[in-house]
C-alpha cells in the first residue's frame, strides 16, 4: 500500500499526463467519418439513442480536501475525459457548436469520497472535435447505421461487411425449393407410369 497521504496523492494530480484508452473510446469525427457521415449528424443519432458521450474539456478545478482556506489542489480539467449529463447532450441536439459544458461530475480520482469536495472553474466551449464515444456501444453493425456496418480492419485495409439483401435471397430460396419440388414430383409420375405399363396396368 502507498506511503503517499491523500493530500500527497491530489497534489500529484496537477502534472497529471492524460492516458488516452483506444481500445475504450474511438473519437466521434473518426467513426462518423467511417460512417460516411457528418459528425453533428452522428452525434445526434448517438444521443437520440441514449449512448454514452465523454468530452476533453479545457480549463482548471480544484480538489477540497478539508474545511482549510489552503486545503485544496489544484487540477487540470484535461486529465480525464468527462462524461457529459444528458443536460449537457441536450443543447447539442438543437445548438450548433461550440456548446458550453455547465455541469461536471465529480473526477474519477475521488469519485466514492464523499469527505473531499470538487469545484471547477467554467472550461472553454467545445465542439464535435472534443467529443469521443464508447466502442463497446457501437459493436453491433445495426447501431453504427443501418446501410453502412463498421468497419473491420483486414489486413491493414479498413473494409466493411456486406450487406445481404435479405429480401431477395428469401425469395431466390423459394423459387429454387419450388422448382426442385416440380422436378421431383415429375419424376416420381414418371416412375409410376413405368411400373404400371411393366406390370399391365394403366
Amino acid at each position: 500500500m502507498s506511503d503517499e497521504t491523500d493530500a500527497e496523492i491530489y497534489d500529484s494530480l496537477i502534472d497529471l499526463n492524460f492516458e488516452f484508452d483506444e481500445k475504450r473510446f474511438i473519437s466521434l469525427t473518426e467513426i462518423a467519418e467511417s460512417c460516411g457521415m457528418s459528425p453533428l449528424s452522428y452525434l445526434r443519432k448517438a444521443i437520440r439513442n441514449r449512448k454514452s458521450v465523454f468530452a476533453r474539456l479545457r480549463g482548471s478545478g480544484a480538489i477540497i480536501t478539508g474545511k482549510k482556506l489552503g486545503d485544496y489542489h489544484k487540477i487540470s480539467l484535461q486529465f480525464q475525459l468527462w462524461y457529459l449529463s444528458y443536460d449537457n447532450l441536450k443543447k447539442m441536439l438543437f445548438n450548433k457548436p461550440p456548446w458550453e459544458i455547465t455541469s461536471l461530475y465529480r473526477p474519477d480520482v475521488i469519485y466514492g469520497k464523499s469527505d473531499v469536495q470538487f469545484t471547477y472553474y467554467p472550461p472553454e466551449p467545445i465542439d464535435e472535435n472534443d467529443l469521443f464515444l464508447e466502442i463497446a456501444d457501437f459493436s453491433s453493425s445495426a447501431e453504427v447505421s443501418p446501410s453502412r456496418p463498421f468497419p473491420t480492419n483486414q489486413g491493414g485495409a479498413v473494409t466493411s461487411s456486406p450487406t445481404v439483401p435479405k429480401n431477395n435471397f428469401f425469395l431466390l430460396t423459394k423459387s429454387f425449393t419450388n422448382w426442385f419440388y416440380e422436378v421431383l414430383m415429375m419424376f416420381t409420375k414418371q416412375q409410376k407410369t413405368l411400373i404400371g405399363i411393366r406390370y399391365g396396368k394403366d
